[in-house]
């Protein structure tokens, strides 16, 4: 299938309007808010019984846990969250286990849905928690009473589901503003064994806009210095004139190498940077002396093209060092090539091996002369390109192919670097302002550890994490976040998600639409965010070219 708006917003609404306990395979009743007409005749007794029998059925629907007893409450408990909820008990010989760890991160959680290895989790001094697609699951330990038959623990989401508290026993677990909305009426709460034994009350609550993934169950607190907005000091780096002509003069060169011509070369021609080479090789064990050792069954290949100097698939993948020891060679020569392996060699990968390349054909290089001709070649090529896209070629840009000189050419790339250098600059200037909001405006938050796929990137998420949040609270301080276009970022949210991707003709569907379009909404959202705050900020700080002295 093909990304289109209405197809994907339907697939959420669909998913967003089915009840929790019907998408996971649940065999609960929702919450007293959403239970209706039915609830209300047959009274709250009633329901009590019939939901204590449901749950016994439950574990096989749902998630596969020991436990002896079920309760809920009865018309005249005390009910345990504002919104009016779930909850359950499950014990053993009448106790439950205390939770002994005192670290989270040696707690062992009790087993929930099968996909949260997928998303990012979070352990916290008094909670974990980990989350789907759909829900978010909290684990707090219940440090029980022996011989006390009901929990004393209390779930309160207020708010419309942005604010939590949860205390097991009198003491808080969790308290705060969450970082994303909740829906309302679907928590609910149990007490569950892990595998150790250990007991947890475990928060079961479902996230009002699926897809979102968390990366921290409370908002960060963050505080501000007095005067953040003026603090910054920043030095601009600037381009001289001969850096500007020395920066043409390469580019000319570059285009001149990509336009070369390819003619065969003579056996007395010595191959250079640029050249193609037709290449034979077998590997050999490296012997003493540098001498050739027994014949290996890998790095052997016929026929292998390289553009010597060239790195990547046009370089053929081979290293730096082995392009070097190529310089020079002559049509039907063969070189001893030092070459180190990587890991896909298996066992020999670290090894250094030689390798018997032997020069098939050659073909040399011969650069166009830097003339109007030239300028009309490039000017051609890249209309070419323009050609075949949306905008295709400007209208002033019309014959100009025809009639372009050197000199004009060489006006256009000066423009061009400048254009780049002026980007560049703006860059370094945000990261600099980003590197000194970061100083200067204290974020303390307990951010979660990355999902499996990406578990070596937990720097990097909570750098990111925490910038993000830096922005966002300038942008909430300083009333910058009614000048972002929700319409916009939307939109070009959806077309980001348009854009096939690379060795794809089409976009399609992946198997969880709501995440996707929550990551790419969540990129944009936090682009134009970037954008709109260290805009507003670069107004306000003090700005500098590179020597010169700032008051």
């Amino acid at each position: 299938h093909v990304f289109g708006p209405l197809e994907l917003h339907t697939a959420v609404l669909a998913r967003t309007m089915q009840p929790a306990w019907q998408r996971r395979g649940h065999q609960l009743h929702r919450p007293r808010s959403h239970r209706g007409v039915v609830a209300g005749a047959v009274g709250l007794a009633a329901c009590a019984a019939l939901f204590t029998n449901v749950l016994s059925f439950a574990s096989v629907a749902g998630r596969t846990r020991s436990r002896l007893t079920a309760q809920t409450t009865s018309a005249s408990d005390k009910d345990s969250r504002s919104s009016g909820g779930l909850h359950r008990v499950f014990g053993q010989r009448g106790s439950l286990v205390v939770a002994a760890a005192s670290s989270s991160a040696a707690w062992i959680l009790p087993t929930v849905d099968k996909d949260i290895g997928e998303f990012h989790s979070g352990r916290a001094e008094k909670y974990a928690w980990v989350q789907t697609s759909d829900t978010v699951y909290i684990f707090a330990p219940y440090l029980s009473k022996d011989g006390k038959e009901k929990p004393d623990v209390q779930l309160e989401v207020q708010n419309e589901g942005t604010l939590i508290r949860l205390t097991i026993e009198g003491e808080d677990a969790v308290k705060g503003k969450l970082s994303h909305q909740l829906k309302p009426g679907s928590d609910v709460w149990m007490i569950e064994e892990a595998a150790d034994g250990n007991a947890f009350a475990v928060v079961e609550i479902d996230k009002l806009v699926p897809g979102i993934e968390w990366t921290s169950v409370v908002q960060p607190n963050v505080k501000f210095s007095e005067s953040y907005s003026n603090e910054l000091q920043i030095e601009l780096q600037t381009i001289t004139d001969d850096e500007k002509n020395a920066a043409v003069d390469e580019t000319l060169r570059h285009l001149q190498r990509k336009h070369a011509k390819l003619q065969s070369a003579d056996s007395a021609y010595q191959a250079g940077n640029g050249d193609l080479l037709t290449i034979n090789m077998k590997g050999f064990e490296l012997g003493p002396g540098d001498a050739r050792g027994a014949l290996l069954d890998i790095a052997t290949a016929s026929g292998l093209k390289l553009t010597l100097g060239a790195s990547g698939q046009a370089g053929a993948g081979l290293l730096p060092e082995v392009h070097q020891q190529l310089v020079g060679i002559k049509l039907n020569e063969t070189r001893d090539v030092k070459v180190t392996l990587g890991s896909r060699a298996g066992s020999l990968g670290g090894q250094t091996i030689l390798c018997a390349m032997t020069c098939t054909k050659l073909q040399q290089q011969t650069l166009l002369d830097l003339t109007d001709e030239f300028a009309r070649v490039v000017k051609r090529a890249e209309q070419m390109i323009q050609a075949g896209t949306m905008e295709g070629i400007p209208e002033e840009e019309y014959g100009r192919a025809d009639t372009i000189t050197l000199e004009e050419l060489r006006g256009e790339i000066a423009t061009e670097i400048l254009y780049t250098v002026q980007k560049q600059e703006r860059e370094a200037v945000y990261n600099m302002m980003e590197a000194e909001l970061l100083k200067t405006i204290e974020v303390d938050c307990d951010w979660a550890t990355p999902s499996l796929q990406s578990r070596n990137d937990a720097e990097k998420l909570a750098h990111g994490e925490r910038l993000a949040t830096v922005l966002n609270a300038v942008a909430q301080k300083e009333g910058l976040l009614s000048r972002l276009d929700e319409d916009k970022i939307q939109k070009r949210a959806w077309d980001s998600l348009g854009e096939p991707k690379p060795g794809k003709t089409v976009a399609e569907v992946g198997k969880n639409p709501a995440r996707e379009f929550q990551t790419a909404h969540r990129k944009v959202f936090r682009k134009e965010q970037r954008e709109l705050v260290l805009g507003w900020l670069e107004e306000r700080v003090a700005v500098a070219a590179k020597g010169a002295v700032v008051a």
